[in-house]
């Protein structure tokens, strides 16, 4: 499969969250959801390009048969939930719930205008992100011989996915993003990159809008 990854074009590519998410979190706090659709679809779209260009996204975008992809989707996202949900209890234990409860009010109050909408963003921001961090960066700039057995491409991604959260100075939510940086890239590996962007849509609903972490604890009196 031939590589070209150190064309200034494609590194330029791979650097751009580095500025895009701080700008999203930070600068453009107020418009969060739609600046970040916003830069999660311009991404993809680069990677996308990139990549169609090399002829080598269907060995990314599809690794399994279409029963697996769904399989491993629906599960993954499960998981995902699950983690989120004992890491919502772990915020507690160590005094970090309002971190949380700071990230899930900045969604509601940027989104307040559209909430109807909110599913479809979401979904966009979901399948956005894969394409280009398990499709771009994983799949293709760190996708080398010496890294696939290891998964060291999956590992590496995962912490320049956490990176670019580091800004936030949001101590949860950057520790969430390795968690979501490992699974997803983990499903990438096995099932390509079709079956970790629906898994990340439907993590995503379900923890923003259908059983909100927030919302559960607070239902069960656990949130103090």
């Amino acid at each position: 499969m031939p590589r070209r990854t150190g064309e200034p074009v494609e590194l330029l590519i791979a650097i751009l969250p580095s500025i895009l998410f701080p700008l999203s979190f930070l600068v453009l706090k107020p418009l969060f959801i739609i600046s970040m659709s916003i830069s999660t679809t311009l991404l993809a779209i680069l990677g996308s390009i990139v990549v169609l260009r090399r002829g080598v996204y269907r060995g990314i975008a599809i690794r399994s048969s279409t029963t697996e992809i769904l399989i491993h989707a629906v599960i993954g996202s499960i998981a995902l939930y699950i983690a989120f949900l004992l890491g919502g209890l772990l915020s507690i234990a160590l005094g970090m719930w309002g971190h949380v409860e700071a990230l899930y009010t900045s969604i509601r109050e940027t989104s307040s205008g559209y909430g109807s909408l909110l599913p479809l963003f979401l979904a966009v921001i979901g399948a956005s992100e894969e394409i280009f961090w398990r499709g771009y960066i994983q799949g293709y700039i760190l996708y080398r011989e010496p890294l696939k057995r290891p998964l060291g491409g999956v590992m590496l991604t995962a912490i320049y996915y956490t990176a670019v959260h580091i800004p936030t100075i949001n101590p949860p939510l950057i520790a969430g993003a390795l968690v979501v940086g490992l699974a997803m890239g983990l499903i990438a590996h096995r099932s390509g990159i079709l079956c970790s962007a629906l898994s990340h849509i439907i993590w995503l609903e379900l923890v923003v809008i259908y059983i909100p972490v927030d919302r559960i604890l607070g239902f069960y009196s656990i949130i103090p």
